[in-house]
């Protein structure tokens, strides 16, 4: 089922993604918390769902205002890091 993963990466990995996959698609958490939760880039994340053909550009209005939220706390934290 995980084939995106080398037979390097530790099972503890692989049920990550597992986790973050799942719940992304039951739409208990947004792209964004399930690209963190499984360890990989937002990019890399997007490019999974597309390799196992699970449609990833659903989102619902919650959903979006997660990821929004969650990009305007990322970009306060960034910045007043470099301030």
């Amino acid at each position: 089922m995980l084939q995106f993963l080398d037979h390097s990466d530790s099972l503890s990995d692989k049920v990550r993604v597992s986790l973050a996959i799942s719940l992304f698609i039951e739409r208990a958490i947004s792209m964004e918390r399930a690209a963190e939760l499984s360890g990989l880039s937002i990019e890399d994340f997007m490019k999974v769902l597309e390799d196992k053909k699970i449609p990833w550009g659903e989102y619902t209005e919650e959903l979006l205002e997660q990821d929004q939220s969650f990009i305007e706390k990322r970009r306060n934290k960034d910045y007043s890091g470099h301030q």
